[in-house]
This record gives structure tokens, sequence and C-alpha cells, in this order.
């Protein structure tokens, strides 16, 4: 850390930075005043990710793995060991697809289909995999159906892995979760999690909470009605909700991912604009 202390004096100030000489066509004089303002909190944003980058990267040793968990992949069985190949730091992603579903979760689905398209890339410097705890003919199935080509899938309906790193109860609900795990002189071991989801969530709306908005939108709609606007359906305020909730689930996510997962997904969805809709 003393190194990046030392970087960090070098730079030059944000408000300095944030007050070059740059317009657009057309801003006012109030406009800049307060663009420059959000510009140096940018700029400290940004240089503040870069340290906290640096002090992932900085980590100890983080513990020994308790077992060689084995999985089943698309060919076959496979150990946790095994799934690093000639790397030595493995990527795992907890997919929300347990046998108690159906369908996997719509917004793990919309971020794997863009990994699925980064994959080449990421595979190059480290071995990533995808962990559910349905079978692997059911992953396998919906994977040929999304068209992914590169994820590789794996089931951990036979083993605590799950449990062990994404904090999951057997009976309970799919628990997403980032892990990265390295090896070293055949040693594997956990290095980092992404812990910020299960102390910055905020708990989905309970029933008391849900009466209240539902009681907004009935008092929207009596306004409305008084003052002879046009009302909007019920099945267009529920669709509205619903996107709004997906939304700030998708910011959530967003928030937990690592910073090289964050940059790969912003490159994909600038080159394919439509990675979301897949």
């Amino acid at each position: 850390m003393t190194e990046l202390n030392q970087a960090s004096s070098t730079l030059k100030p944000a408000r300095e930075l944030a007050d070059l000489p740059r317009r657009f066509p057309g801003e006012s004089a109030e406009y800049r005043r307060a663009r420059n303002e959000l510009l140096a909190e940018e700029i400290e944003l940004r240089r503040h990710i870069e340290r906290v980058a640096a002090q992932r990267r900085a980590l100890p040793l983080g513990g020994a793995v308790p077992e060689d968990y084995r999985f089943e992949g698309e060919l076959g069985p496979v150990t946790l060991s095994e799934m690093f190949g000639t790397h030595d730091t493995l990527v795992t992603y907890n997919w929300m697809f347990g046998p108690q579903r159906e369908r996997p979760c719509p917004m793990c689905t919309s971020l794997l289909s863009a990994y699925d398209g980064e994959m080449p890339d990421i595979l190059q410097r480290v071995a990533f995999a995808v962990i559910a705890r349905s079978p692997i003919e059911k992953l396998a199935a919906f994977k040929k159906e999304r068209g992914w080509r590169y994820l590789r899938l794996y089931s951990s309906a036979g083993n605590t892995f799950n449990r062990d790193y994404a904090g999951e109860d057997p009976d309970g609900d799919d628990v997403p979760a980032f892990n990265v795990f390295t090896r070293n002189n055949g040693t594997v071991r956990h290095f980092w999690a992404a812990e910020n989801g299960s102390v910055d969530r905020r708990p989905w709306p309970g029933p008391a909470r849900r009466a209240r908005r539902n009681a907004d939108l009935d008092r929207a709609r009596y306004d409305a009605r008084r003052q002879g606007q046009r009302l909007v359906s019920e099945a267009a305020i529920r669709q509205c909700t619903a996107l709004a909730r997906r939304a700030a689930r998708a910011i959530s996510w967003l928030r937990r991912l690592p910073d090289f997962a964050r940059a790969r997904l912003a490159d994909s969805l600038t080159r394919r604009p439509n990675a979301w809709a897949d």
C-alpha cells in the first residue's frame, strides 16, 4: 500500500482536473459549475475504486478449501482443483438455478449471456466456472436453448460447495455468489468473495410496505379521475413496477461484481447493445 499511497500523492487534485476548460454547445455557466463539481466527485470515485482494487490484490493468503469438491460437468465428473486447468486462478459464479426452479433467475441469465460472449478473452487469463444445484442435464439443456458456447457449467447437487461458499440453505432459496480461488504448489485456497451483498442488501418490500404502495396507487388513480386524466391500466402499472424492481436488482448485482467483471461487462454491452435482451 506504500507504493499506492506514493502514486496517489503525485496525482493532480480532482478539483483541478475537473476545472480544465471544456465546454459543450449551449450549456450555461450554472450547468458547467454543477457539472465540474460532479466531475470532481467522479474522478475521486474512480481513484477510490483503483485504491480498493489494489487493496484487494494485496490480500494475504485465504483459507485452504476444506475438500476437493466433486461436481458433475458436461463431460463427466470433475473436482474443484481440476476446474483450474492450466491456470492458477479460478473464478466461480453461483447461478440461481436450483432444482426447485423451472427456469433460472432472469438476472443471472442476462449476466451470463454477456459473459458467454467475453469468455474466450476471460479464459486466456483465468478459469471460469458456472455452478448451480440443478442436475447437469437441466443446466446443459438451458445452455443449448440460450445458444451459449463458451460457459462451463457444473452441477453442485452432490456436494456442499453452495453452502460453504454461497451461504445457501440446502432447503432454501438460491443465493448468487462470486468467488475467486487460487492454486499454488497444489494447494487450493479461497482468495476473495463478493461479500458486500450480505451487508448492503436492502430487504424486499414486506406486506406492510406493499399495502402502503397499493394505497398510493389507489390514491393516484383517484386523483387522476378527478382531474379527468387518462388512467393507466392495472397491468401497465404492474409491468412498470416489475421493470423497476428488475432494474434495482441489476444495479445491486453490478455493484457486487469484481472490477474486472464490470469492465468486461461494460465492454460487452458497448459492442453488443442488445446483450441484455438475449
